[in-house]
């Protein structure tokens, strides 16, 4: 076997217990984990100080994380602030975050305004927003107006909008002709509703005539 089938392998394990019984199985067979197989580690455990103490043992065998171990670790973070504290380690080991990882810190946000401060940061790294990003940009607004924003933005940006943010739009809405007019936005798009679409414009009714 080579670090190859010994990655492969750790795919296949479910916890960080029988990953690390691998790990050692690779040590016996004088084979050195490389950075793709501690990314394939740090996917079987469920803290954030699980991750930290997998990152120590990459540098200890000399590998340091990319993007993707990085994003690995951001999704383990429950605050803001642990993310963008990630995102500072990152660049100190002149690793560049990819869009994946800019809407993994995005889901931390709590505010909008948190939100588009990351949205920024983004765009000053040259990383394109793409569905997701505005999908929970979308997640983080209050009002009907602040999420038709959100959804003019994405339509300059040549993003077509999906039904999930539809949808998500249309939770803001107070008025069944909001909800309606919103829908027909959804049909012009040619983006077909789906059940939750449906059942979110139902919750809009107020009689059993509409």
């Amino acid at each position: 076997p080579n670090v190859m089938t010994y990655s492969t392998l750790l795919t296949k394990v479910r916890t960080e217990g029988e990953g690390r019984a691998i790990f050692a199985e690779m040590s016996k067979d004088g084979i050195t984990p490389n950075v793709v197989t501690y990314n394939a580690l740090l996917t079987k455990v469920n803290t954030l100080n699980e991750c930290r103490a997998i990152f120590a043992d990459m540098r200890s065998d000399g590998i340091v994380p990319n993007v993707v171990s990085y994003t690995t670790l951001l999704d383990k973070v429950r605050t803001l602030d642990e993310g963008r504290a990630i995102f500072t380690d990152m660049r100190n080991d002149k690793v560049r975050p990819d869009d994946f990882a800019y809407n993994t810190l995005l889901a931390k946000a709590q505010t909008l305004e948190e939100a588009r401060a990351i949205l920024d940061d983004m765009r000053n790294d040259k990383i394109k927003p793409d569905v997701v990003t505005y999908s929970t940009l979308l997640d983080k607004v209050k009002t009907l107006d602040e999420g038709r924003t959100i959804l003019a933005d994405m339509r300059n940006n040549s993003i077509k909008p999906e039904v999930y943010a539809y949808t998500t739009l249309l939770n803001k809405t107070q008025t069944l002709g909001e909800a309606r007019a919103i829908l027909g936005d959804m049909r012009n798009d040619k983006v077909k509703p789906d059940v939750v679409t449906y059942t979110t414009l139902l919750n809009k009714t107020k009689t059993l005539e509409e």
